[in-house]
């Protein structure tokens, strides 16, 4: 019996070594895709430490942060560099979409992505496990890395993530850096229209009044947001 035991501490010691390691998997990360959708390319980064992720389109020069509070309410502030200014978001903009908005957000493709999908095969272990789902129906590839949430690369017959570059997040200097740009709340669009900023946003289709406040990739609003890249 006493030998059952230990086997048994062994087993469960092992097991929460093994969930420490695959929690460890996840730090702070700067990721850069090129991002091809109907013929025209963008180059996208995505900066996440923990609950917080900058994204940058970096074609258009168009700065997004987010943050993911415990109780699962988002908070958004849209910068535009070119203008020093800035859309900021409340939690009730994302109101019912706040867990898929986020995994959009932050992992480039959503995790239900995988439920029409196959996994077909996999290559290494722990922190450097690489899975490739596949579906034939849907025509869609994805390959990451599923104990760093890391998307390699995801295409279907109208779109394609690739992950060009990888390193360190510096997620808190890109913000520091627009620390001095002048901020409107999405709230006050509607009174706000003859804002010159905000004129510029209506014309470039990244405000419009009464939308759900979430936008796709190509600054077209999204309401009910579902997988709209």
């Amino acid at each position: 019996m006493k030998t059952l035991i230990t086997l048994s501490l062994t087993a469960i010691a092992a097991s929460a070594s093994a969930a420490v390691t695959a929690s460890d998997c996840v730090s702070p990360v700067s990721l850069e895709y090129q991002v091809t959708s109907q013929g025209n390319t963008k180059e996208i980064a995505i900066h996440r430490a923990g609950r917080e992720v900058v994204r940058e389109d970096l074609t258009t020069g168009v700065v997004e942060y987010w943050y993911h509070s415990p109780a699962g309410r988002l908070k958004l502030i849209r910068y535009v560099d070119s203008e020093k200014h800035g859309i900021e978001y409340q939690a009730e903009d994302f109101r019912g979409n706040e867990d898929r908005v986020w995994q959009e957000i932050s992992l480039a493709v959503p995790a239900d992505v995988r439920d029409s999908m196959t996994l077909v095969s996999k290559q290494g272990s722990g922190c450097e496990l690489v899975e490739t789902w596949e579906s034939e129906a849907q025509k869609e590839k994805l390959v990451w890395l599923p104990a760093q949430q890391i998307v390699v690369s995801y295409e279907n017959p109208v779109l394609a993530w690739s992950l060009t570059e990888q390193g360190d997040s510096g997620l808190q200097q890109r913000l520091v850096s627009r620390d001095d740009y002048t901020l409107i709340d999405f709230a006050d669009i509607g009174d706000s229209e003859e804002n010159p900023f905000v004129k510029k946003m209506i014309n470039w289709g990244f405000v419009e009044h009464g939308a759900s406040g979430f936008y796709d990739e190509h600054g077209h609003a999204i309401e009910g947001h579902g997988h709209a890249h």
